[in-house]
């Protein structure tokens, strides 16, 4: 994944959001964990969810609908969590 990753930061032409969600898994990103029991070390379901839905949303607000988003501009205090690293494809410029 992570060379994958590399490959896609090079050839973008505009801007990269890089989002880790610190005690998450790929199953986070579906509402499974909501309705099963969880690993004791794993985050909140409910608190991933929250995160996710926050940065989605920010996301379509400002790529979609023109509305700026100051959530993807830099790290959230409101989001610990969450490694978040904003930058441009070796081909596009930073914004």
């Amino acid at each position: 994944v992570e060379a994958w990753d590399a490959k896609f930061r090079a050839a973008a032409t505009g801007v990269v959001y890089d989002l880790r969600i610190a005690r998450t898994e790929h199953g986070n990103f579906s509402d499974l964990p909501l309705f099963f029991p969880r690993d004791s070390a794993a985050l909140e379901p409910a608190r991933a969810h929250a995160i996710i839905t926050a940065y989605t949303v920010a996301f379509f607000d400002q790529h979609l609908r023109g509305v700026r988003a100051p959530l993807l501009d830099a790290p959230s205090p409101a989001f610990p969590e969450v490694t978040f690293v904003r930058g441009g494809g070796a081909r596009g410029a930073r914004r």
